[in-house]
């Protein structure tokens, strides 16, 4: 009967083969940038395609996308692809341009509208200051026509406070009259005032009759005028008229007390400044009253700056 012996181990068996075996020698070649390209380019291909063998259930969603794409499209449903993704591509593009447009559009109109508000602003400030300045020409212009007239009421008064006054004073008959016997006014003319009066023109006029007579109209006036100097504080006498006659029927009205004697002057000067002034007077004698004794009429007694008799 045969003994059966167990197997040699097999890494016995190769220790004992490698051995015995002749020595091989083994070169490798060094790996470059291109044939790494190459071998990964290689490797993706053969993923793809394991990824296709795979059944389409367990495919990824790009490879499954890919293998329709090979298998169930013709060359023309390449192009309609390609061309539809074209104009996609350019209708984003231009979406995406309209609406930067748009959006810069909107800037445009948000910096004019600002721009616009900016220079409304610089034109409302150059309005305001364009008043300012007016309504400061104005004001000049007040407290210059304010102090032009303040200048001039100051020269006014102290004209009006040194300048010549006249006034008539000292009325006087020459006598009591009697039938077509002619008779005459004195009266004296008086300046009160600091200065001289010059050019002074005396006129005068008699009335008899009863009641104040009317107004008279001195340039009709036919009285010889005189003119002279009256210095301040002088008197100058001055002759009412050359002289009035009453006949026998008017002297009794005047002898009764029914109609009087009424004489009227009127005196035109000038004050040294070169201001004409006037004064006109109205007074009137009855019978019963002493020859030196007058009466100021109600009315016919003015000075300048009243209504001017002329």
């Amino acid at each position: 009967m045969d003994e059966i012996k167990p197997a040699p181990d097999s890494s016995e068996a190769k220790k004992q083969a490698t051995g015995n075996a002749p020595l091989a020698l083994i070169i490798v070649k060094e790996e470059t940038p291109e044939d790494a390209d190459a071998r990964e380019t290689k490797s993706k291909h053969k993923k793809t395609e394991d990824n296709l063998a795979l059944p389409p259930k367990q495919m990824p969603l790009r490879s499954r996308i890919w293998l329709w794409i090979k298998r169930d499209t013709k060359s023309t449903d390449w192009l309609i692809v390609i061309l539809t993704t074209v104009i996609a591509g350019t209708t984003f593009l231009q979406w995406r341009e309209i609406r930067s447009g748009g959006q810069d559009t909107h800037d445009l109109a948000v910096a004019a509208k600002t721009q616009a508000d900016k220079m409304k602003d610089m034109s409302d400030a150059a309005d305001k200051i364009r008043q300012a300045a007016e309504n400061m020409v104005v004001q000049d212009q007040r407290i210059a026509d304010n102090a032009k007239a303040s200048l001039q009421a100051t020269i006014d008064i102290s004209r009006s406070d040194g300048r010549a006054w006249l006034y008539t004073t000292g009325y006087t008959l020459s006598k009591e009259p009697v039938e077509n016997e002619a008779v005459n006014v004195k009266a004296q003319v008086f300046n009160s005032g600091r200065t001289p009066a010059v050019n002074v023109t005396t006129d005068s006029a008699t009335y008899v009759g009863i009641g104040e007579p009317p107004q008279f109209n001195w340039p009709k006036i036919k009285s010889p005028p005189s003119r002279n100097i009256i210095s301040p504080n002088d008197i100058r006498q001055s002759i009412a008229s050359g002289g009035i006659r009453l006949n026998g029927p008017v002297l009794a009205l005047y002898n009764s007390g029914t109609v009087s004697i009424y004489v009227m002057f009127r005196l035109d000067y000038q004050d040294i400044f070169g201001r004409s002034h006037w004064l006109t007077v109205c007074t009137y004698h009855s019978h019963v009253m002493p020859v030196d004794t007058f009466n100021y009429c109600r009315t016919g007694n003015t000075v300048d700056g009243q209504k001017n008799p002329n």
